[in-house]
């Protein structure tokens, strides 16, 4: 069920709240074997935007199953995962030992202050009810002078924005201000983010909206289940395969459901 917080302009995702536990049965049901550890992501190809091997060591904060820290590895990158699962960390090493992955907290970091030149963050700021600020100020602590960060997380989507002028989600009460049991996740606004993460240090360099597919779909319900198909296609066809990425980018600008900043640390 979702949602709309008119007062902090996001949306508001109940389900069933993102805990170590939850996290843990998510990746079991996705599944942790070797078929997952590619030698290249969709994150891998955005890091090489903006960021290369030689720019220094890099930290996946909320790495899951560190796929993506396989990918940026096997690309030549020094990286580093820590994921809170401590279940799902222990089976990605049983299966990749080579993983510099380890269990902890995001929010308290087990590293010294200027220990890496690189920082991602892959939808995890919007898991927080109170806010995220102690995440950015320790993304911050934990990144040189002149590091980048990579935030992605849900976003409100110009199409999502216009579903909310016409009043089309259910508005979340103004006098609800405690965490609901069964919350999962926001979809934050952008700007609130980048303002966020200037407080402690930041500039925004880059921004690009993702996963238009995803994000149309779950707005346009009559739409769902052929993106649906297109989107879960595991077959082997470049014109479905090439279909499907055009369609996404074009989605992404209208109606992505997330949104990728780039920010350089000061």
């Amino acid at each position: 069920m979702r949602y709309f917080d008119k007062t902090h302009n996001r949306l508001i995702w109940l389900n069933e709240k993102a805990s170590a536990d939850y996290w843990s049965k998510q990746w079991d049901d996705q599944g942790i074997d070797r078929s997952i550890y590619k030698p290249t992501s969709e994150i891998a190809r955005l890091t090489a935007g903006y960021f290369k091997p030689a720019d220094g060591p890099i930290l996946e904060a909320g790495c899951g199953r560190a796929n993506h820290v396989y990918a940026l590895m096997k690309q030549g990158y020094d990286v580093t995962g820590i994921d809170f699962a401590e279940s799902t960390v222990q089976k990605a090493k049983e299966i990749v030992p080579e993983l510099n992955i380890r269990a902890g907290d995001v929010l308290d970091l087990p590293y010294e202050t200027g220990s890496f030149s690189g920082y991602w963050s892959v939808g995890l700021i919007e898991h927080f009810w109170d806010g995220f600020d102690p995440l950015a100020k320790e993304a911050s602590r934990v990144l040189k002078s002149g590091g980048t960060a990579f935030i992605t997380c849900p976003y409100m989507s110009p199409f999502r924005r216009l579903k909310a002028r016409l009043n089309r989600y259910p508005l979340w009460p103004a006098e609800n201000k405690s965490e609901p049991e069964n919350f999962y996740q926001f979809g934050l606004d952008q700007t609130v983010v980048k303002e966020t993460f200037e407080k402690y240090g930041f500039k925004c360099i880059a921004k690009k909206p993702l996963n238009g597919i995803k994000g149309f779909k779950s707005e346009v319900a009559w739409a769902a289940p052929a993106l649906q198909k297109l989107y879960d296609y595991k077959g082997r066809s470049y014109l479905i395969r090439g279909g499907r990425y055009a369609l996404t980018q074009a989605l992404a600008y209208v109606a992505g459901h997330g949104i990728l900043l780039v920010f350089e640390k000061k």
